[in-house]
């Protein structure tokens, strides 16, 4: 009886003893760190699975030992997959080693042949590792001693250009002008403007037309004297953002003319003149920003029967148009002597003579 036990005893043990254990993912020395692939790219995959499927009878030698880099820019949106194309059965953990935004390591637990997407928000040189772990806590690792995934980062915001030179207008005119805005790794997805210059306002979403075929924005600034300083100076930021949220901003400087100012000199207002001494139009004006290109313009008008003209002076009744000097003479010489003689443009036969009621602009 003791002589079948023993024996059974040894049976069962030899048949222990002869049962292989399911060798691990690094069990084999020659393959470790080499089954795995890190794979990035910037838009996502369209079918994982089948991406996934297509890997699994590839061989990866050691040899393959060629980098992938791929280059984004800041806050651009990538997606990674990790595969492992055999031995699937025998993990029970996939992980990612991530660098996150504040520049410190993470871990990201996964699934084999899951995409994920990620972003970097510094310059620098990244390479994801896909870690896969089986029950003997024996690890895989993609992106290591063979063919890494280089993630290349650069701080490339979108090329903006604005125009250099300040730009004029009238006193109460728009100013309108081009600009040029371009992503090299994206699409711009909003223009604003920061009207006041100094940040102190809210920028804003405006309206902008392009050019067929060409890169040119129009943009349009609408004359309001609320950002206007008493120099008749404006100056806006053009702020541009792209689909990775990258900003990039520009001043540009406007400029709405002053209006010059003007002062009768004589006549006064209601003063009486003698027809036989000379009359003139005398009369100062000051222009800060166009002091050169100061012209005068005088109308004038009979009265109606000592009334007051019943009709706004038009084109028809100018005396005077264009013209550069500060005072305009009425004397007209003769042969005996002269007179003072008022007509107009338009019709020089007709002489204004009378009460006379008459403006003047500059």
């Amino acid at each position: 009886m003791q002589f079948r036990l023993g024996l059974v005893i040894f049976l069962f043990l030899a048949i222990l003893s002869s049962c292989s254990r399911e060798s691990s993912v690094k069990e084999d020395s020659s393959l470790r760190n080499n089954h795995s692939r890190v794979f990035a790219q910037r838009f996502p995959f369209k079918d994982p699975e089948a991406f996934v499927d297509s890997l699994a009878n590839t061989s990866f030698a050691a040899k393959d030992s060629l980098s992938d880099t791929l280059t984004v820019t800041i806050n651009d949106t990538i997606y990674l997959m990790g595969v492992l194309p055999f031995h699937i059965e025998k993990i029970y953990r996939f992980q990612w080693n991530l660098t996150k935004k504040d520049g410190k390591d993470t871990v990201i637990l996964s699934n084999n042949g899951t995409p994920i997407s990620w972003t970097y928000s510094k310059p620098g040189v990244y390479y994801p590792i896909f870690v896969a772990t089986d029950g003997n806590n024996s690890t895989d690792t993609a992106g290591t001693d063979t063919k890494r995934t280089y993630i290349k980062v650069v701080d490339s915001k979108p090329t903006l250009k604005v125009p250099t030179d300040t730009l004029w207008t009238s006193n109460k005119g728009d100013i309108k002008f081009p600009i040029t805005a371009l992503d090299s790794f994206g699409i711009i997805t909003s223009i604003k403007i920061d009207l006041d210059g100094s940040g102190k306002d809210t920028a804003m979403a405006i309206d902008y037309t392009k050019k067929e075929d060409t890169d040119s924005i129009f943009i349009t600034i609408k004359n309001n004297p609320k950002y206007i300083d008493s120099l008749g100076n404006q100056k806006v930021y053009v702020i541009v953002e792209d689909d990775d949220g990258n900003i990039k901003k520009d001043s540009v400087n406007l400029h709405f003319n002053r209006l010059p100012t003007l002062k009768i000199l004589y006549p006064l207002d209601g003063a009486r003149h003698s027809i036989q001494s000379p009359f003139y139009f005398f009369y100062e004006s000051t222009d800060l920003d166009n002091p050169k290109d100061l012209r005068y313009y005088i109308y004038a008008q009979s009265s109606n029967n000592g009334k007051q003209p019943s009709r706004a002076f038009e084109d028809k009744d100018l005396i005077a148009a264009d013209y550069v000097s500060n005072k305009f003479d009425c004397w007209k010489f003769t042969d005996d002597g002269g007179k003072n003689s008022i007509t107009l443009l338009k019709d020089p036969s007709t002489e204004l003579t009378g009460r006379i009621y008459w403006d003047m602009y500059v």
